[in-house]
Order: structure tokens, then C-alpha cells, then sequence
């Protein structure tokens, strides 16, 4: 990733940060997931866009009764496309197993190996995943991972070029505790030291988190939430609308400025400061909450948090053609996940870095 802006810096050119940051959240989940590199990779890459474009497209039993549902999809050719993607999806999964099967013992290990080995390890004693168990894991945590990732790095940049006093602290605080020196790589352990990155990060999510509506939930019994003024029936389809939450007068302070200062103590930024985004506190869920929470999160957050402080290291970012950072396009687009719906293109600047 740092590479591929070197070079666009060296050359003077624009950056869309959207295929940047995609082809480097594929290449970090599907390597620790799947052990997948270079054509494997973008194998993956490729399947994920085909099932997130058929997946966010109109569905027909949102609005038809079954019957008339599974005609309509019939009729426009819909169910055979989905059938044909979990072919697809099936037979690549399948050659990725196998070819972990064929490791030898004491191979660098990713995601797969650990279930395979377990499994192999726990046979007779209750551990039940089957091939298919194993490539659904890997699938749903690849799935999972890829694109909300760059999504809430693509609106981290967007919200940093339209705020360049910010991206200078951040920029500031990133050269204090790392160093300039250009050889080293920041260390996950120095992201603790990073309190204005993180609070950068926690904005993020808050203004605009990747699944704005969560996953969809169900009530296993009946409830009443507000004092009773809304009965809910057990087996009810429930969405949080997480997004509208981020954006809560009454638990936010100015709640559509991007002020990544309202998390930090020394900067008075009151009760927000211990507001945690890991589902104990309700005003910011982008991960969700309860048993049902996200379990990538301790994986999600060092991805994040390392992608941004080596862009920002290494770099300064402006917007092309001398256009002012009111002029951004700050809107998202519609879908399961929400990337500005312009994607975003910035102009990189390799800094002069201190030996």
C-alpha cells in the first residue's frame, strides 16, 4: 500500500484511495484467513465485489410474498446468478482446503490451518467441522472483514482531508512516538501511545460506521423497549440503526462535527472520553454489542489503526486540483455498506523524512 502511493507520488499523480485501501484489507484478511497471496488474492478480491454487487441489489422478497418472489427471481435470471456465485464460491473454497490439507506439518500456519489442525487433533471428541464447516468460516470472515475495513478507512481519509488541522496533529503524534526513521515499521505495541489516533478511529465509526444498519437481528421472546411504548414479538426481524445512534443529540455534543478531541480527557472532552466502541456502551456500536458482537474486533481495530498511521507517516494527502475540503462530497452511497458515494482521490506527498 505504501508502495503503490510512493510511486504515485513520485510521479505527481492522484490516488483513488477506494482501490487502495480495498487491495489492502484483501490482502491482509485473505492472508491471515486463508494464507492467500498475489493471483489467489485477487481471486478473492473478485468473488467479494460479484457477491456484494448481487447481495446489495433489489430483492424481491422485501417486497413479494414467497411465491411470487421465487418467480420474479426465475423469470430475470436472479436465482440462477446466485446459484452460479455459490458454485463459484464453493469450488474456490474447496481448492483452497486441499491445498492446505497437502501442507507439510510445521508450515507457517493462517486461520484454515488452525481449524484443520484442531480438527484433526480433536476427532472423536466432539468437534464436529466438516470441509464445508471450515470454508464457511474462512468465507464469512473474509466476507466479513474485507470491506468493512476499507470503508472505514476510506471515510478515515476523507474525514482527515476535509480536516487538515487534525490530520496534522495526528501526523505530529504518529512522528512522535514511532520516529521518522523510514526503514522501521511501526510497531502494533506502539499503537497504545497513539490516543489521538484512536480517538481519530473512534470518530470514524461514530460518524460513519461501515454497516449502518448492523446485521439483522431476531427477538427470541417478547420485549418492550422506551417504557413499554413499543412491543416487540418474539421472532421479530430487528435492525439497530447504528449510524443514527453516532449521530444522537442527546448522547453527542455537536454530534455532525468531526471532533475526535470529545474522546480525549486531556482535552476535555467530558463524558465522551470513556465512551469504548467494543458493545458496552450503547452510543457507539459499529461492532455491535452482546454475545452476538463482532468477533474479528481485536483483529479489525490493529488493521485499522496500522493502515492509517503508515499512510499518514509517510505521507501528506491533499485534494487534487486545488479544490478546498468544504467541496468534498460527504454523502454515502446505498447499500449494505456505505463508501462515500464519490469515491475519494487525494494527491500524496512523500515526506522528507529524517534519517
Amino acid at each position: 500500500m505504501v508502495s503503490r502511493a510512493r510511486r504515485a507520488a513520485e510521479a505527481g499523480e492522484a490516488v483513488e484511495l477506494r482501490e487502495l485501501l480495498y487491495g489492502y484489507t484483501n490482502a491482509v484478511v485473505t492472508r491471515a484467513a486463508a494464507g492467500a497471496s498475489g493471483t489467489t488474492a485477487e481471486r478473492w478480491r473478485q468473488l467479494l465485489a460479484h457477491s456484494a454487487a448481487l447481495v446489495a441489489g433489489f430483492q424481491a422478497e422485501d417486497v413479494l410474498p414467497d411465491a411470487a418472489a421465487r418467480l420474479l427471481r426465475r423469470a430475470t435470471g436472479l436465482e440462477k446468478k446466485f446459484d452460479d456465485m455459490v458454485e463459484e464460491w464453493d469450488k474456490f473454497l474447496s481448492e483452497i482446503v486441499a491445498e492446505h490439507k497437502e501442507k507439510r506439518p510445521g508450515e507457517a500456519g493462517d486461520f484454515m490451518d488452525v481449524l484443520l489442525q484442531l480438527r484433526e487433533e480433536e476427532e472423536g471428541e466432539g468437534f464436529e467441522h466438516t470441509d464445508d464447516g471450515i470454508k464457511a468460516i474462512a468465507k464469512d470472515m473474509i466476507v466479513a472483514a474485507t470491506e468493512t475495513a476499507a470503508v472505514a478507512l476510506e471515510w478515515a481519509m476523507a474525514e482527515l482531508a476535509g480536516n487538515p488541522r487534525v490530520m496534522a496533529k495526528v501526523q505530529e503524534e504518529i512522528a512522535r512516538v514511532a520516529g521518522d526513521a523510514e526503514q522501521q515499521a511501526i510497531a502494533e505495541a506502539e499503537l497504545s501511545r497513539m490516543c489521538y489516533l484512536r480517538a481519530v478511529v473512534k470518530e470514524v465509526f461514530r460518524l460513519h460506521p461501515p454497516l449502518p444498519l448492523l446485521l439483522p437481528r431476531e427477538s427470541m421472546s417478547p420485549a418492550a423497549v422506551q417504557g413499554g411504548r413499543y412491543e416487540i414479538p418474539a421472532k421479530t426481524t430487528l435492525l439497530v440503526n447504528a449510524w443514527a445512534i453516532g449521530r444522537d443529540p442527546a448522547a453527542w455534543d455537536a454530534p455532525e462535527e468531526f471532533r475526535p478531541e470529545r474522546f480525549l480527557a486531556a482535552a476535555g472532552g467530558g463524558q465522551a472520553q470513556a465512551v469504548d466502541l467494543r458493545g458496552t456502551d450503547y452510543q457507539l456500536l459499529p461492532f455491535g454489542a452482546g454475545r452476538r458482537i463482532c468477533p474479528g474486533i481485536n483483529f479489525a481495530l490493529p488493521v485499522l489503526e496500522l493502515a492509517l498511521a503508515s499512510v499518514l507517516r509517510h505521507f501528506d494527502w491533499e485534494l487534487p486540483g486545488g479544490a478546498r475540503p468544504a467541496e468534498l462530497d460527504m454523502v454515502e452511497a446505498p447499500g449494505l455498506t456505505t463508501p462515500p458515494r464519490v469515491p475519494l482521490v487525494l494527491v500524496p506527498k512523500w515526506k522528507a523524512l529524517a534519517y
